[in-house]
């Protein structure tokens, strides 16, 4: 059988550096082996009514020759789709995801032959060879079709969604809605209790009864109380209830006790063994997901079997029943043959045997397959990209275009009234052009009710930005990133910058238990390469991770804690050491959903009926613009001197606005401005006027900014978040710090709400305190890089707000091209700009004239000034040894004020570039590395990389640079005031590891220079030479013709700018041509060999020569 390209399945076989994307074979639910088609078939089936041959169909049979085998899961794409008359089957023209691999015909039947699929579609599939269709099958009794199989759902959410389709979708999408109750915190604990109880053996009442009391007084169930607004008393009467039922489970079904009265159908077996805990199932070739809470080893069971517990009453509903049925379909899958679960009612002992039935789980794929299209479908949006085209419909008023499509509602008048998403649902249904309700249907009754307090521009606000943040998801489903931890090798994973494999725990290891995670220690064994660095592996501390073994995908999850030359350390929520000890671990980076359901939850809480929704949508919908009140509180004028004298006028009247706006404020920071100085102003004025504050940003790094700026002045701070991602001065007034040794909620309570001011980032504002605590104001810094719906929830839970940034600048990261052209990257600021609503600062202390000069020409026409002449004549200071350096080296570093902005122009590169790389095979093989591992198209096939230069690293630029770099270190030049900067990741680190023994020279992209600056900025532009290819070039646009980038990379430097780069290339581009048109010729320097010294050959023979100095 040819070589088909599968899945990579979680098994020890494919885990290891495999040939291609495979999926081992797995056990058949058909055992039979499918017969090869005979050279005489019976071709009856391809006659029509009248007799007639259909080639088409001749061409289908004759292709049938199942070369990609089907009777083991296998991946598909769809090439040609059609349903024949007669049958009404689907039949599916099929091939591996590369031709090559293979083709086959599968005959979709009743009830698969209504899944919806169109041509294109990516398929994974198990299917019964039918002789006399000369095909393979699908059908009630054998196979199973499911549909994008890289999404994987949840077993919850399918089960869920058998009551109502249409919540399930809404649930998936707007996580967080639905808050926890106190009935599912109970359930919640008592999981982990007889979990506890499971690990630690525990057999007796008495240390059941201890496990629980050490449970109630955590300071882990502190947290959950406090985040569901419960107290201790309000839980532990009803976790008392179940102790005695776990003391009975455990003597009947563990120490094998015969119960008193033996209930009719129950589990008659013993438990010999708990085989694990939490087990974590990622199963791609069925698109699910699931956590069993128990996989227990039972007499006469050849493999472990799960069960799963329930704290309510005992319905053995389909909705229970229905988790161990998926679970017993994905560890078949997954080579555990699986046919039967316990499922455990322990509040009244009852626990049966659900035996696997092949018509409920084929139904429960069939409906994974039907949220799995609402969830995937592209999202609906006017036809034209612009931005400004409306949602309505004029031909059906108060009609809206849907961005997504949804399941019709139930029609049930209590569970419709009662539901947490009824808002949400009514607010679609009523705007659904397509969607006919009937007059007794209860949404008819419910709609008035739960959307009085909205308007048109309401829905239309939240239904456009839907349709944004699905132009997202569709972009990341396009994304390998996820998928490819089964259908690539770790070790082109680790290749890419995406994983890191072959770690193993070290010998004698044992996880340290702390705040209800385990902390492991992974180290790289000794098969590894020996030069591979996890410093340099492009993860980070803080970072959180997806923990995979040979044997299994993703078998636990948690955040980097430490990272060493050879090591690092992760927090998980399982010990590795129990199951997992012998196993290698690869590593991967998470891709987070938690993003997009956050961005959806918060235009959901905008439509919300409640006071702070309401005047939230009059400011973000609506653009009311602040008043302003004249009167400045008495205390500004008694006590407020000291802290608005160091601030300039301008400054001053921008922090008297902020305290005497009437709903929001916007400060326009313009580069070197000092707005984070303004911000400490402001802040220290508020706690002046007893005033509490939220600060947030989108990044860790520029909360923390402000918060260090305001440390000095020992005002009463709280740093909420993950510590490994906060810096490290503030990890004093950390969340984990200061409440590590709460145990109650009180106590808990007191910590979280002493503190006036509080800094968390705009995803952190989902954090429990918010639940509890309103502040008077909330500043957002760097404004101009939040998404507009990813800022709603910080500014819910505060009465005024001030919005801070650069709208010139950095926008926010916004994948999809589409989006992007919609106005997904128009950030609240930009919806909010105007004369009454902001304070523009514009005295900056940054750069020099001549900086100045050149940034206000490109972007900001003369809105910049010098603060003062010192700052205006500022200049390089540097001294260099003239004998020593040639001509266009004195040059380039000159340090006249008017030759404080210089471009040196390498011409078309690209060649010598080519030449090099094939010259110098170590350098040439770092760079391919770099390209592959850092690249913006991150996978670029060999063969094409090898007949064209690279297209994200400049060897040439490099070599310029380095050499700059040693003429200013030889000459003195205090490193830490240099800054290198390029626009491609890939240029960035082929940069770090030329200059890794520079030490104090910091390399970085433009956007982690945005907020900062160097007295001296190198910007290596890398672009070089021609591009033929369109979408090339057009990928190569999304930096280049991006001017906002541009600004911040030539606002960094104060004293000197030094752009390198091909200026004929480069002029194809908008904001450079229009850059280069405000640089003079006496500030341009073309670098060609013999003129002023120069030397091609001498800067590249210098840069192998460092390479080889390694």
């Amino acid at each position: 059988m040819n070589a088909a390209k599968r899945v990579l399945s979680p098994s020890k076989v494919e885990n290891l550096p495999a040939q291609g994307k495979r999926y081992k074979k797995q056990i058949d639910l058909d055992t039979q082996t499918p017969p090869q088609p005979q050279e005489q078939e019976n071709y009856d089936f391809l006659l029509d009514d009248d007799e007639d041959f259909d080639v088409s169909a001749l061409d289908a049979a004759v292709s049938a020759n199942p070369r990609l085998e089907l009777s083991g899961w296998q991946r598909c794409v769809v090439r040609h789709v059609e349903r024949l008359p007669k049958t009404h089957d689907l039949l599916l023209e099929l091939s591996g995801e590369e031709e090559e691999a293979g083709k086959a015909v599968c005959h979709l039947q009743a009830p698969w032959n209504q899944t919806p699929i169109q041509t294109g579609d990516l398929l994974s599939l198990q299917a019964h060879w039918q002789p006399t269709l000369a095909a393979y099958a699908i059908n009630k009794e054998h196979g199973y079709c499911v549909i994008h199989p890289d999404l994987l759902i949840s077993s919850t959410s399918v089960t869920g969604s058998l009551f109502c389709r249409r919540k399930a979708v809404l649930q998936d999408r707007f996580r967080g809605v639905d808050s926890a109750n106190a009935v599912m915190i109970i359930g919640t604990l008592v999981h982990e209790l007889l979990q506890t109880v499971l690990a630690q053996r525990l057999r007796r009442k008495p240390q059941i009864e201890d496990a629980l009391q050490g449970m109630l007084h955590s300071a882990q169930l502190a947290q959950q109380l406090y985040a569901a607004q419960l107290s201790r008393a309000e839980i532990e009467l009803q976790l008392h209830k179940f102790v005695e039922p776990i003391v009975a489970f455990i003597a009947q079904y563990l120490e094998g006790e015969s119960p008193a009265v033996q209930l009719p159908e129950t589990f008659a077996g013993r438990i010999e063994q708990i085989q694990d805990i939490e087990e974590n199932l990622w199963v791609p070739q069925m698109g699910l997901k699931g956590k069993v809470d128990v996989s227990v080893r039972v007499r006469n069971k050849k493999h472990p079997i799960p069960l799963e517990l329930k704290t309510g009453r005992a319905s053995f509903s389909m909705e229970h029943k229905g988790q161990l049925l998926l679970y017993q379909l994905m560890h078949s899958a997954l080579g555990q043959e699986t046919r039967s679960g316990l499922l455990l009612y322990l509040r009244e002992g009852i626990m049966r045997e659900v035996r696997e039935g092949r018509n409920e789980q084929r139904d429960l794929i069939l409906l994974r397959n039907e949220l799995a299209h609402y969830l995937t479908r592209d999202a609906q949006l006017p036809a034209t990209g612009q931005e400004s085209v409306s949602l309505s419909l004029p031909e059906q008023p108060g009609k809206l275009l849907q961005p997504f499509e949804l399941p019709e509602p139930i029609s049930h008048h209590s569970a419709c009234g009662n539901c947490a998403y009824a808002t949400l649902c009514c607010s679609f249904a009523s705007t659904d052009p397509q969607l006919e309700l009937s007059e007794s249907h209860p949404l008819r009754r419910l709609m008035p009710q739960v959307l009085s307090h909205l308007g048109q521009p309401d829905n239309e606000y939240v239904l456009h930005w839907c349709g944004l943040l699905a132009l997202e998801e569709q972009q990341a489903r396009q994304s390998h990133q996820l998928r490819s931890l089964w259908t690539e090798t770790p070790a082109r994973r680790q290749q890419q910058g995406r994983a890191i494999h072959q770690l193993e725990l070290p010998t004698g290891h044992k996880a340290r238990f702390q705040d209800g995670r385990f902390e492991h220690k992974l180290v790289l064994s000794a098969q590894a390469d020996k030069d591979f660095n996890l410093n340099l592996s492009g993860f980070e501390l803080g970072e959180y991770v997806t923990v995979s073994c040979t044997s299994r995908l993703a078998i636990a999850a948690g955040y980097i804690t430490r990272l060493e030359t050879r090591s690092l350390c992760v927090q998980l929520e399982r010990d590795l050491g129990q199951r997992y000890t012998d196993e290698s671990f690869i590593v991967d980076k998470h891709e987070s959903q938690s993003f997009a359901s956050f961005n959806y939850t918060n235009l959901a809480l905008l439509l919300e009926a409640s006071e702070k929704s309401a005047e939230l949508r009059s400011i973000v919908v609506a653009r009311t613009p602040p008043k302003q009140h004249k009167v400045v509180p008495r205390i500004i004028g008694s006590k407020g001197g000291p802290m608005l004298r160091p601030l300039n006028k301008v400054q001053q009247l921008a922090a008297l606005r902020a305290l005497t706006t009437s709903t929001h404020l916007l400060i326009k920071g313009l580069p070197g401005t000092g707005k984070t100085q303004t911000l400490v102003a402001i802040v220290r004025l508020l706690h002046l006027m007893e005033r509490s504050v939220l600060i947030t940003a989108q990044t860790h790094s520029a909360v923390d900014n402000l918060l260090l700026r305001l440390l000095p002045h020992n005002l009463p701070m709280l740093r909420l978040g993950n510590s490994a991602r906060i810096h490290p001065q503030l990890l004093a007034i950390s969340e984990a710090e200061l409440t590590s040794n709460c145990e109650t909620v009180d106590q808990l309570t007191q910590v979280l709400h002493k503190p006036s001011i509080v800094g968390v980032t705009c995803l952190g504002a989902g954090h429990a305190l918010f639940q509890q605590r309103h502040f008077d104001y909330c500043i957002v810094d760097e404004a101009t890089q939040v998404l507009q719906p990813t800022v709603l929830r910080a500014l819910s839970h505060c009465t005024r707000f001030i919005l801070v940034g650069d709208p010139e600048q950095l926008p926010p990261l916004v994948r999809s091209r589409e989006a992007r052209q919609r106005g997904a990257d128009e950030t609240l600021f930009q919806r909010l700009d105007c004369e009454e609503a902001t304070a523009v600062l514009t005295l900056q202390y940054r750069m020099n004239r001549s900086i100045t000069r050149l940034a206000n020409e490109l972007t900001y026409g003369q809105a910049l000034q010098c603060a003062s002449k010192q700052v205006e004549n500022a200049r390089l200071q540097l001294e260099l040894i003239s004998n020593s350096n040639s001509a266009w080296v004195q040059r380039a570093l000159q340090t006249h004020l008017e030759q404080a902005v210089l471009l040196l122009d390498t011409s078309d590169c690209s060649q010598r570039c080519l030449d090099y790389a094939a010259a110098s095979k170590q350098l040439g093989q770092t760079g391919d590395s770099i390209e592959q591992h850092y690249g913006e198209d991150r996978i670029v096939p060999t063969t094409a990389r090898s007949r064209r230069p690279p297209k994200y690293t400049n060897y040439c630029e490099a070599a310029i640079v380095m050499h700059l770099l040693h003429q200013l270190l030889a000459a003195g030049y205090d490193a830490r005031r240099i800054g290198v900067i390029a626009p491609y990741r890939a240029q960035v680190e082929l940069l770090r590891q030329l200059g890794k023994d520079l030490n104090g020279v910091e390399f970085n992209t433009v956007d982690q220079y945005q907020g900062r600056d160097k007295n001296l900025i190198i910007y290596s532009c890398t672009k070089t030479g021609s591009s033929t290819d369109s979408a090339e070039r057009s990928r190569e646009a999304e930096i280049l013709e991006d001017q906002r980038r541009l600004t911040v990379a030539i606002t960094r430097a104060k004293h000197k700018l030094i752009l390198l780069g091909d200026v004929s290339c480069l002029q194809r581009y908008t904001p450079f041509q229009r850059l280069f048109k405000h640089i003079p010729d006496r500030c341009r320097l073309h670098l060609a060999d013999g003129r002023m010294g120069f030397s091609w050959q001498t800067l590249l023979d210098e840069l192998n020569h460092a390479k080889r100095g390694d």
